[in-house]
């Protein structure tokens, strides 16, 4: 039998040895196989939580890791405030950067 697998070269479908199903095919030119490791507990209930809603263990990680992404991509990037102080700014023009930090340290 023949797999297609996508080619890394071209970006195209180019036919590989030994696939199982007709299935297969079909999807590897939208999904990829990979391997990961997932803690023993966590994947017992993801089993059972796609035994439960009648789905694929890959549709149930799918979906999380998909929600997963969804969150991560929704949140608003961290911005600093800007801040203003009263005050007339530095008086002393001639000052060298020792006696500030001698003055701030006396003040503060």
């Amino acid at each position: 039998m023949t797999r297609i697998v996508p080619s890394r070269v071209l970006g195209t479908l180019v036919p590989s040895p030994t696939v199982r199903s007709p299935k297969m095919r079909c999807n590897l030119g939208t999904h990829m196989k990979t391997t990961i490791e997932i803690a023993d507990d966590v994947l017992v209930r993801a089993k059972r939580q796609a035994q439960r809603e009648g789905k694929t263990l890959r549709e149930v990680v799918e979906e999380a890791l998909r929600q997963r992404l969804a969150q991560s991509s929704a949140r608003v990037p961290f911005r600093l405030k800007k801040h203003t102080f009263r005050g007339e700014g530095l008086l002393r023009h001639d000052a060298d950067w020792e006696s500030i930090r001698d003055t701030i340290y006396r003040l503060g």
